[in-house]
């Protein structure tokens, strides 16, 4: 008999699963088309976007800055460059595929591995993030080179 827990996942939840599979793709899809900038942020103007905000009131990069230029690295499979240029990024570049592959196997399969996952890591991924990004920042401000 199969336990409660091992039993395949709604209709709805695959439907879920796979939404989330096809943004995460399309996210890489985009990162792939930008050219990473040499600077290690400003890569996100390439989408229309504004200067950041906060770069240019405090002269000091933002918490999220160079995310859209690791991710554009990430993309390009230059992992190394994407940590260089901001680690939290380069980690949520990887996390994200990951997740592109465990979404795809649950919107085809059924399988409950992600319930699995986010009741046994949930919180700890949680701040673990929290915590890698408040490290990648103070990575940012030490190595940034203002040129806003």
């Amino acid at each position: 008999m199969r336990s409660p827990r091992a039993a395949s996942v709604s209709t709805q939840e695959r439907a879920i699963s796979g939404v989330f599979a096809a943004g995460i793709l399309g996210l890489f899809v985009v990162a792939a088309t930008l050219n990473a900038s040499p600077d290690g942020y400003g890569t996100h103007t390439q989408l229309g976007l504004s200067d950041c905000g906060f770069a240019s009131a405090f002269g000091r990069p933002c918490a999220t800055c160079g995310m859209t230029t690791a991710f554009a690295h990430a993309a390009d499979f230059s992992l190394l460059q994407s940590a260089i240029t901001q680690p939290a990024g380069a980690v949520f570049a990887v996390s994200a595929s990951i997740a592109f592959w465990i979404l795809l196997y649950i919107a085809s399969t059924g399988s409950p591995v992600g319930r699995t996952l986010m009741h046994t890591l949930g919180r700890k991924l949680l701040w673990g993030g929290l915590i890698l990004l408040g490290a990648a920042w103070a990575y940012k401000v030490s190595t940034w080179t203002p040129g806003l």
